[in-house]
């Protein structure tokens, strides 16, 4: 009886400490300099980076949990974003990061990050990746110069449309990589995670390689020459015109279309299905 006694006072205790959104909605100007390399989300709100002129970070949500923002420009020029320790009920907030430039976006947090370009800012490279629970999702066509990557280590997905010299998506995690639309000269994946990537577009060269039980939903993907390890028990999908070249060692399947001359290695259970 004590010890149930004891378990309710700490319960309210601790709801008596729990911190809610007050009052109206308001936005505020954080006093952040750059220039910025990119930005880390932290924490379970939301952000969104916008491509402008000049660099403006803005909070807009309860005033009582803007002032408990806590950020920080790192020494690589990344921009952390978190809240200060606490515990904390339903509240609004939202911050916009307003740069000319940036080339790395993690989402470390829960909250989601959406990145928005008006068509015309182009990367000279680009990292997206999802250590959290959180997603990150590329709200228009972006052009990369060289190489873009993706990678997923936690449960956040990634979205992307656009195109890169090279591109590579790596999934250790059980988040999804989704790409409406990729044209570029040269397309790696690597999954070794339960998270999948299904993928639109064109490339002259396709790389994947799965060891995990993530699949590959590749038949929209054209390829001219594709090449497959798979020892993992996910599926494979793709699409190729000229070369296939698979090396299967497990119990999962590659399912191709197209009429590529194919060489194939097969130590495992997995099977070449032509899909046409």
């Amino acid at each position: 009886m004590k010890y149930s006694f004891l378990f309710l006072a700490l319960l309210l205790s601790l709801m008596s400490c729990t911190i809610e959104g007050e009052g109206d909605i308001v936005d505020s100007q954080l006093p952040v300099e750059g220039p910025l390399a990119g930005v880390d989300l932290q924490a379970d709100y939301d952000v969104d980076i916008q491509y402008g002129p000049q660099l403006e970070v803005i909070a807009e949500g309860h005033a009582n949990f803007i002032e408990r923002i806590f950020w920080t420009v790192n020494s690589e020029g990344i921009l952390e974003l978190d809240l200060d320790q606490g515990n904390y009920g339903a509240y609004e907030l939202k911050v916009t990061v307003y740069t000319p430039q940036g080339f790395y976006f993690e989402n470390s947090g829960s909250g989601n990050m959406q990145l928005f370009t008006d068509g015309t800012a182009n990367f000279d490279s680009l990292l997206l990746k999802t250590s959290g629970s959180g997603d990150i999702n590329c709200q228009n066509e972006i052009t990369v110069q060289d190489a873009l990557f993706l990678e997923i280590t936690g449960s956040g997905n990634i979205s992307f449309e656009g195109s890169a010299s090279r591109a590579v998506g790596q999934i250790e995690g059980s988040g999804n990589i989704l790409i409406p639309d990729l044209q570029t000269n040269q397309w790696e994946a690597f999954l070794t995670g339960s998270g999948s990537c299904n993928i639109s577009g064109y490339s002259p060269s396709e790389s994947v390689n799965i060891s995990g039980s993530g699949s590959y939903a590749g038949f929209n993907f054209l390829s001219q020459n594709g090449s497959y390890q798979h020892a993992g028990s996910g599926q494979i999908e793709c699409q190729v015109s000229s070369l296939l070249d698979a090396n299967l060692s497990s119990s999962g399947n590659l399912y191709y279309k197209g009429n590529p001359a194919k060489t194939v290695t097969a130590t495992g259970s997995g099977q070449v299905i032509d899909a046409n």
